[in-house]
């Protein structure tokens, strides 16, 4: 019985050249396009349907199958995203973070993002950090910590800069003082409201319902999309149940799919995940993603990238 499919997974997808946001690292809505029209017809794309017909009833899924995500809620998927899966009758599966949408927020990560766009000068991004660092009596980051972050901070598609900096900025930071220290870089480089921000960046709740309404599967994706695997037992507890709360608006109650944060999670997620009724999930590793017992809440996925 076949039980090894691909998943391929997407953030932000737009005209890109065309936007306000030039230098966001994305995908162009034409290679959007043509990615899709190699993989409808190089692959049999599934639903999270199929996957649970295999899971639940032992329904076979097709030889060479693939599967559509797209992280985070952005409005993009709204936009570009359904139109072009609704005119190939494909459904796609979409993980949104909750608070972004019922509070308006800013991610910490759409954050740095943003930032990253708007200052392409690294090295003035870092001065700025060391600034904000020194203003709230805290160290800074020495040359060690730049010579040796890579061991345990994992990005694919960045040069070492970037990369040092969203270490810094997601990791490396105390979670209160990095929350802090992204918010001023955020105002300091993008002077924009955060809530108005935040409105035209992510999913509003009836653009979810009308997706639903279209075929499109809604999973989670943590509620303030922070690391799971950084909190402790009962923070992780909350922040999954707050999270599942969300997905009830959209009478989603049961064998529903997590996507973990930033790939984040440890054996205390899993645990939580299981009692709470979560059908798969997905983790940040690429890979196939196989449908066993072993590996059923830590399946693997591509990126678009990697298909370019």
């Amino acid at each position: 019985m076949i039980n090894a499919f691909i998943t391929v997974n997407y953030h932000y997808v737009r005209p890109i050249k065309n936007s306000k946001y030039k230098n966001i690292k994305g995908l162009e809505i034409k290679d959007f396009i043509e990615q899709l029209d190699f993989l409808k017809k190089n692959y049999n794309i599934i639903s999270p349907a199929d996957i649970k017909g295999f899971l639940k009833d032992k329904k076979q899924i097709p030889y060479k199958s693939c599967l559509l995500t797209f992280d985070d809620g952005y409005k993009d998927h709204y936009k570009y995203v359904m139109p072009e899966l609704i005119k190939r009758n494909i459904s796609g599966c979409f993980f949104p973070s909750a608070e972004n949408i019922i509070n308006n927020k800013v991610t910490e990560t759409n954050k740095i993002h943003f930032i990253l766009n708007k200052k392409k000068n690294s090295d003035t991004i870092l001065k700025d950090i060391n600034i904000f660092l020194k203003k709230n009596d805290f160290q800074t980051p020495d040359k060690k910590i730049y010579m040796n972050f890579e061991k345990k901070f994992f990005k694919r598609h960045d040069n070492k800069k970037i990369k040092y900096i969203k270490y810094l900025l997601q990791s490396w930071i105390p979670g209160t003082l990095r929350s802090k220290c992204c918010t001023f870089l955020f105002s300091k480089y993008l002077q924009v409201n955060e809530k108005k921000f935040s409105k035209d960046l992510y999913l509003s709740i009836n653009e979810i319902k009308e997706m639903i309404s279209n075929g499109m599967t809604i999973g989670g994706h943590g509620y303030r999309h922070i690391r799971l695997g950084e909190l402790n037992f009962k923070g992780q507890l909350l922040e999954i149940d707050r999270m599942i709360a969300f997905l009830k608006k959209f009478k989603i109650k049961k064998d529903w799919i997590m996507c973990y944060p930033y790939g984040s999670f440890n054996d205390e997620t899993i645990s939580i995940l299981k009692k709470k009724n979560c059908l798969f999930g997905f983790s940040a590793d690429p890979g196939k993603s196989l449908l066993n017992k072993k590996n059923v809440l830590t399946m693997k996925r591509f990126d678009t990238n990697d298909f370019k």
